[in-house]
């Protein structure tokens, strides 16, 4: 099951939005080329990605400031990008993680999807997911954002 809630301010998360979608392209990783994410079935999605070790500085600060505070640490964060037709496949995350938390940056009809249904994205708002959850993402109508923390992850 996965739980949703508040975790910024819609307008903290929509500031976030624009700076992201200002950054220049060098900061992203094709992800359908390198790091693939592969589906149940062996698919390939299309999306970009930015892991924490590539973004500038105060962004990576922001981020780590926004964080939910859980009892193990905060390892890694991640910024999944989706340009318009991009998607994520049927998939179980194996990111070596112990906790994954993903954070929204705008409103949207689009989300999440697992075989329990959409969650559609809510500006600021966080869903936490079971690692084991199967879960995708249907192509995209529009640019949209995710924010994806990773606690306890034992390799990257």
């Amino acid at each position: 099951m996965v739980k949703e809630y508040e975790l910024i301010e819609p307008q903290s998360a929509l500031t976030l939005r624009e700076e992201l979608m200002a950054l220049p392209d060098a900061y992203w990783v094709d992800r359908s080329k390198y790091y693939v994410n592969t589906g149940l079935q062996g698919e390939v999605g299309r999306y970009l990605s930015m892991g924490d070790r590539s973004m500038p500085a105060t962004l990576k600060e922001t981020l780590i400031g926004v964080a939910p505070t859980k009892d193990i640490p905060l390892t890694e964060v991640v910024v999944n990008k989706y340009r318009k037709g991009d998607f994520l496949p049927k998939h179980v995350d194996e990111a070596g993680a112990k906790y994954c938390v993903l954070l929204s940056l705008e409103d949207s009809v689009e989300g999440l999807s697992s075989l329990d249904g959409l969650i559609p994205d809510k500006a600021g708002w966080a869903k936490e997911i079971p690692l084991s959850l199967v879960h995708w993402i249907e192509p995209a109508e529009k640019p949209r954002f995710t924010i994806i923390f990773l606690y306890d992850r034992k390799f990257r």
